[in-house]
Order: structure tokens, then sequence, then C-alpha cells
């Protein structure tokens, strides 16, 4: 056996190769997908060796109304939009050279404001965070072989009245889903069952802070980290032997103003955060314990960042800008810092970005 005999992975977009030999397995960014809010569109990118983003023809491929979300699944083969307004889930085949293709049916039925997907890392479930109505919910979803979105039998899970789940997050294990509650300035905690089914835990929420937004997990799935909107701060938290989420000392660190996205790199080391109001995304070293320190400088500035995604291979970070209507790429330091380099147009809003990656 080799030693180590495992490695961590992390909840990625990605398809892997095996060969025999001694050469060590990259992952390479090449694709990436945004979600434009303001005219329904995903656009669609190549990525260049630089991690640069060039624009496909056509550049933009429609969903349906208030499209929010975009998610990639684990294979790189399906690509999935959360739309806002219209309460669906518009499913895309991905081609060889990256375009989306829909699937048939081109959509199928979410809960009320659905505003942020999750994928389950075996490929097997999606999950949905309805936003809307007196009672938010997480919709639950099989994925078949032909990546066709089928709901569970239970299609939905009830977060509680006044619930508006901002965001959700699976851990690298597959056993725990975690959904930032923006209203209720908490997060809702679940067990996933063998059958991709949701159920709340023993203690179903734990405190984060006012407008919790964005949930992530860390890709060793010791830590949870939550960027709270109108504190303007980040809860951070580790995960006990049974996936509850336990405060850290000291609970929240401050960021800039607007916290919207928050995104751990896939090494495990670094943290970064959009500060939407403030201008800037905040970056930070995560420690040995999993506390964020923030780094020098503490942050980088870029036009209302809504939302941040870093590569598979950890080398690029991706921002967009919802006033500027562009998506950034910023390249990652050996110590973790952001270097800002070029921008993409996107749609009319743009709010997530995700990327797709290839192993070889």
């Amino acid at each position: 056996a080799m030693a180590p005999a495992t490695v961590v992975a992390q909840q990625q977009p990605a398809t892997m190769a095996i060969s025999y030999g001694t050469s060590a397995v990259v992952a390479v960014p090449k694709y990436a997908y945004v979600a434009n809010n303001g005219d329904s569109t995903l656009s669609q990118y190549a990525i260049d060796s630089s991690g640069n983003l060039s624009v496909m023809t056509p550049d933009t491929v429609a969903a349906r109304t208030g499209t929010y979300a975009v998610a990639v699944g684990p294979a790189g083969k399906y690509a999935y939009a959360a739309n806002f307004n219209n309460d669906t889930v518009s499913q895309y085949a991905i081609a060889a050279d990256g375009s989306l293709g829909g699937l048939t049916p081109a959509f199928i039925a979410a809960g009320s404001g659905p505003r942020s997907i999750a994928l389950h890392p075996a490929g097997q479930f999606l999950y949905v965070a309805n936003f809307s109505g007196a009672t938010g919910t997480i919709s639950q979803y099989t994925i078949g072989a032909t990546g066709v979105l089928t709901a569970m039998a239970t299609p939905t899970v009830s977060m509680g009245a006044g619930a508006k789940p901002a965001s959700v997050t699976v851990d690298i294990t597959g056993r725990y889903l975690y959904a930032a509650d923006y209203s209720n300035a908490n997060v809702a905690q679940f067990t996933i069952g063998g059958n991709g089914a949701l159920t709340p835990m023993s203690t179903a929420t734990v405190a984060a802070g006012a407008g919790a937004d964005s949930v992530a997990v860390d890709p060793t799935g010791k830590f949870v980290y939550v960027a709270n909107y109108n504190a303007d701060n980040v809860a951070q938290y580790t995960i006990n032997v049974t996936g509850g989420l336990e405060p850290m000392t000291p609970p929240t660190i401050t960021t800039g103003a607007g916290a919207a996205s928050v995104a751990v790199d896939p090494t495990g080391k670094y943290a970064y955060v959009a500060d939407k109001n403030g201008g800037n995304v905040a970056q930070y070293t995560i420690n040995a314990t999993g506390g964020l320190e923030p780094m020098t400088p503490a942050t980088v500035t870029t036009s209302t960042p809504v939302f941040i995604a870093v590569d598979a291979s950890g080398t690029y970070a991706y921002v967009t800008s919802e006033s500027g209507a562009t998506v950034t790429k910023f390249t990652i330091g050996a110590t973790g810092a952001l270097t800002v380099g070029t921008a993409a147009v996107t749609g009319t809003t743009p709010q997530s970005v995700t990327t797709s990656t290839r192993y070889q």
C-alpha cells in the first residue's frame, strides 16, 4: 500500500483519470459558470492555463426567471441553476467543450425562492435552500444516471416558521448538511441518511450572526464558517463527532461591511470573504484549531463582490461583482494572499460562480 493510503479531497465539480506511473495527479480548472439574476441566464467560460476566463460562444444560456445560484456535479458532467423568481431548478448537460445544453425536462420544481445549491460529494444527491415563503425549506433530490433530478419521497424539509435559508453546504464525508438562516441568525444542521434524506439534528440550530448569508465547510471536514451580512463578521465552528457545530473561541471574527460569501481553499489553510458593501475581499489564514487570522494585507479591493469561489487546484479565486457585471480572477500566492487579475463580462446582476475541474 502507498503511504499515505488516502488523501483529503474537496467538494468540487471534477473528473479524475488514473494512470500507472509516478507522476502526480494535478487539478486543472477548465470551465466556469456564473448565475445572472438580472437577465435569467448562465454565463459560460473556458479557463486558460493562467486561470483567465474567455467567453464561450454563445456567451450565455437561458435559465428561468431570477437565476441566483449555479453548481456543477462532482463528475463535471451536469450543471444545475436555482431560479429564485420561478421556484425551479434548471438542469443541463455539460458538453466536451464545456458548453451547457438543456436536459429533458429542462427544469424541475423547487420550493419558494430557491437561492443556493449543494451537491453531495458522491454525486447522487442535490439540495436547494428555498429562501422565500412563511417557512423556509430545503428541497432534496436524487440525481439519475443521466443527470436528471427527481424529488425525494419527502421533497422538502422545513426549517421552521420565519426561516430564510440563504446558503446550504454538505461536508466532505457526505454525512452532514448545514444551512445558513438569514432571518433567524443561525445555522440549521442536519444528518444525511444513506438514501440522501435529511434529518434535523437533536440540536436543530446553533447561533450565527445577523443576516447569516453564506456557509462553507473546510476540506478536512473539521470546521465550518458562516458569513454574517448584517453583522459584518464571520462565525467559526468546530464540527464534533456527531456532526454538531460548536462555536470556537472567539466565536466570530470581524470582517468588512456586508459579508456576503465565504470560501475555503482546498488545502484548508486559507479562507476568503466577499464584503459586498465594503468593496473588498477579506483574506485569512486558518490556524491549527480552525481559527481565522487576518493576513497582511487584510483585504483586497474589488467592486461590490457578492460571491467568491476557489477552484479545486487552489491556484485561483473567482469573484462576481454585482454592480459591475463582471467576474474577476484572483491568483492565490504561496502564502494564500490574493492578487487581482483580469475580469470577464457577465450578464446582468451576477450572483454565484462555480468552476469545473479536470484531474490529469
